[in-house]
């Protein structure tokens, strides 16, 4: 597999960068962690859920975003098994995606 990047490059902000941005802007909290994935494509959801519940302190939150291209229930099902409650807090439509925001308290 080629490296389409190079050393300096980095993945621009896009919608779902902004869109978060704006829906968080007013969050309270002692830590904040961003780990963008880029488009994905050698990240799986489930190493990302499992690496955040072990950094979660009692009462905290995991908010990410997902897309309706994606099977986003899955991953909110998932979340639930792991004891976290989840409720979408936002969501845009996009001219060919939605996007939607989930909050995941311990």
């Amino acid at each position: 597999m080629p490296n389409r990047f190079l050393k300096n490059d980095e993945y621009p902000p896009s919608e779902d960068t902004f869109f978060v941005a704006n829906n968080i802007e007013n969050e309270k909290g002692e830590n904040a962690l961003d780990i963008g994935s880029g488009s994905g494509y050698l990240t799986k959801p489930k190493d990302i859920f499992d690496s955040a519940l072990k950094n979660l302190k009692e009462n905290g939150k995991f908010i990410f975003v997902t897309s309706s291209l994606s099977n986003y229930s899955k991953l909110i099902d998932y979340a639930e098994k792991l004891g976290l409650t989840t409720k979408i807090i936002a969501q845009k439509k996009l001219f060919f995606e939605e996007l939607i925001l989930v909050e995941a308290i311990n």
